[in-house]
């Protein structure tokens, strides 16, 4: 099944970690671009 995310749940949120889940950082897709603009690269991106 995997992570998946209830957009309702997470208000404003931007950037969170989910309890349980060590290593995946959530971020939205605004700051992944952003990222990827300024040449930050290295982090593996999935839709959830």
């Amino acid at each position: 099944m995997g992570l998946r995310i209830d957009k309702s749940k997470v208000g404003d949120a931007r950037v969170f970690r989910t309890w349980g889940w060590h290593s995946p950082i959530i971020v939205d897709e605004e700051i992944k671009d952003a990222l990827e603009a300024n040449g930050i690269f290295g982090g593996k991106f999935d839709e959830v």
